[in-house]
């Protein structure tokens, strides 16, 4: 608790070069390239929240700082 942490999504659409990736405070977690992304379509939207939780449970969550760009902005 009472931890800030800066959590980056990228996704690239291609039909035969497509990546996505995710870093937690600048530490690479996920790395997928060469992916047919196409198949998904474009990204036209992006939701920022957490998803319905199974058990009915309540969760507390804090953001600042949502960018959401076409180039790296860097560590926020």
């Amino acid at each position: 608790m009472d931890t800030w942490y800066c959590l980056e999504l990228y996704a690239k659409v291609d039909s035969s070069a497509g990546a996505y990736g995710v870093w937690l405070n600048g530490n690479p977690i996920i790395n997928l390239v060469g992916k047919n992304s196409a198949a998904y379509g474009d990204v036209t939207r992006v939701n920022v929240g957490a998803a319905g939780d199974a058990f009915g449970a309540t969760h507390q969550l804090y953001y600042d700082a949502v960018t959401i760009a076409t180039t790296y902005n860097g560590l926020l």
